[in-house]
């Protein structure tokens, strides 16, 4: 079967450079038997090894992981006191992810303050600037890259003020970056297993649709990762592609999905680089007459783990937000005792959501990933 890769992708708007992997909630809705399709590709692995792959993939990510990921402990006292600015970008992410830092902050005797801003440039340069002001000993933000506030994050290290980050663009070390709890090539990881899922889905034989968050650099870079993985482990697998813009998000997103699949009526099943674009998805398909695909995305929050729970959404990878503040809070602690960020480098594994697995949470908001997450930091820290 010949393989159709198309890559009609327009390029990313170079005025806006705010990385953003904030996600929101992703609705879809499916008719497919997935368990149905998870043993056919069972019997079909059999004689295909990247069919193969890609289930040993999946089936080695239904679990949680049970540890924090950094194993070193501080080995030093950890000094109180601590000035923490947080730049809260506004989404419901960046807000779980403050909370978990306050929670840890507390624990350590530090202070957190929050200053609100959104992922424009203008908002988030007026906040960095702020935080600067401020002259705090921590300045912590989520989804933003240096490009946005490259002047700022200058001061800050001239200042030795720590800038610690999670899904910016620079990772630990580079672009006055002290840590990105996850860059890049931690996201790409959890799309990709997405491909996996939505191969052994398929069978390793079908139409894909990818639907690309375009504004920004880092949902571009992870859904690549998700289209390179998909055109290596299915390689009968053609795709299709479109771009949204982000002021479409909660507005007329759904319909141009919608439209995406009547104009693509092959697509068996659609990755949502942001969450958000899937929210009112599956009212709009119906409305247009068609048939839901599968529907996989990446890092759903409140609307989107109900959507999995109804089994609207096939499968999603879940960002770790409570443990993302408490792991900053590490990394931190061993920057303000003279020890190596590097100790708090070892991210969580990955695990893949789905009804199929029978391996959803119970609370919608800001569930937890590794249980028992906050011992296991206190351990390394020392503390009760």
């Amino acid at each position: 079967m010949r393989t159709t890769w198309l890559r009609s992708r327009s390029p990313i708007a170079l005025a806006v450079t705010a990385a953003v992997a904030l996600p929101i909630a992703a609705c879809g809705s499916s008719n497919d038997d997935s368990s149905g399709s998870s043993q056919k590709a069972t019997t079909q692995a059999a004689t295909d090894p990247q069919l193969a792959e890609a289930k040993k993939s999946v089936d080695g990510h239904v679990k949680a992981p049970t540890q924090i990921g950094p194993t070193v402990p501080v080995g030093k006292p950890i000094p109180k006191g601590k000035k923490i600015v947080y730049v809260n970008c506004g989404a419901e992410a960046c807000t779980n992810q403050g909370k978990g830092l306050e929670s840890a902050a507390k624990v350590l005797g530090w202070t957190v303050q929050t200053i609100q801003a959104q992922p424009t440039p203008q908002s988030v340069q007026a906040a960095m600037t702020e935080a600067v002001r401020r002259n705090p000993d921590a300045v912590v933000s989520a989804g933003f890259s240096r490009a946005l506030y490259s002047r700022q994050i200058d001061e800050m290290n001239k200042k030795k003020i720590a800038v610690i980050t999670s899904t910016g663009m620079e990772p630990t070390g580079e672009g006055g970056t002290t840590f990105n709890a996850e860059p890049p090539a931690e996201a790409s990881v959890a799309t990709s297993l997405l491909a996996d899922k939505t191969t052994v889905d398929l069978g390793g034989k079908g139409e894909v649709g990818a639907v690309y968050l375009t504004g920004y650099p880092l949902p571009k870079v992870y859904t690549d990762a998700y289209v390179a993985r998909l055109k290596t482990v299915c390689p009968d697998c053609s795709l299709k592609t479109i771009n949204i813009q982000p002021t479409s998000i909660g507005k007329d997103a759904p319909q141009k999905i919608a439209d995406f699949l009547r104009a693509n009526p092959n697509v068996k099943a659609i990755m949502l680089s942001y969450d958000a674009l899937g929210i009112g998805l599956p009212a709009a398909v119906k409305a247009a007459g068609l048939k839901m695909p599968k529907v996989y995305s990446y890092s759903p929050d409140a609307p989107g783990i109900q959507a999995l729970q109804s089994g609207d959404t096939t499968a999603a990878t879940p960002q770790p937000y409570n443990e993302i503040g408490w792991l900053w809070a590490d990394a931190l602690a061993r920057y303000f005792t003279g020890g190596s960020v590097a100790d708090s480098q070892h991210f969580p594994r990955w695990v893949l959501w789905s009804k199929e697995y029978n391996n959803l949470p119970t609370q919608a908001n800001s569930p937890v990933i590794v249980a028992g997450y906050q011992d296991q930091f206190k351990k390394l820290w020392g503390v009760q």
